[in-house]
């Protein structure tokens, strides 16, 4: 906008800059396009180099509050990002947008989700990755298709006289009858894909 009304009224940005500020006062929000440079993991800020060739903007926040919480939304963006800060004051600025991030977090009482290069990451993790569910059904159908000739072959085996096949018979309509084959509908929590 600043460089719209300086093109337009023949000023430079800082004419403009200054007019707006005596009209308006003093307004904190300044936006700052830029590249980030460093990144600071523990205290969760970085540096950026702003793209009008200013001085470096040192220790952006990635989150609006410095509580040391990690709660919410969290995003982490790559060195070397493109990046939008919020200049809350003078010497504070908070990122507010990426090109690229090196991790996206979110957490909500107590659930949480990461995005990583890894990939997604649900709660702690602990219980693996999550099943690729056409592909489970496929083998259980195999699986179920193989006990079911077990127990057709068993139940319907025609046994021969002395041969002690009527004993075998009957042990596998007994052992064998009172189990069913597996029954996977609703098993998937469709809640949640990959």
């Amino acid at each position: 906008m600043k460089l719209k009304l300086a093109k337009r009224f023949n000023m430079s940005a800082e004419k403009v800059k200054s007019l707006l500020k005596q009209i308006l006062g003093d307004v904190p929000g300044m936006v700052i396009m830029g590249t980030v440079t460093e990144l600071n993991h523990q205290d969760r800020t970085c540096d950026i180099s702003p793209e009008d060739g200013g001085a470096d903007v040192l220790d952006v926040r990635l989150r609006p509050l410095v509580d040391g919480k990690d709660t919410g939304l969290n995003l982490t963006p790559a060195k070397g990002a493109h990046v939008v800060v919020l200049m809350i004051d003078e010497n504070d600025g908070l990122l507010i947008s990426c090109t690229e991030l090196e991790t996206f977090q979110v957490k909500v009482g107590q659930h949480q989700a990461k995005l990583d290069k890894e990939g997604w990451c649900f709660n702690s993790g602990d219980n693996g990755g999550l099943v690729n569910w056409p592909s489970l059904v496929e083998e259980l159908n195999k699986t179920n298709s193989f006990v079911q000739a077990i127990a057709e072959a068993l139940t319907q085996f025609v046994p021969v006289f002395g041969d002690g096949g009527a004993a075998l018979k009957t042990f596998a309509t007994t052992k064998l009858g009172a189990h069913q084959l597996g029954s996977f509908d609703g098993l998937e929590d469709s809640k949640v894909k990959h």
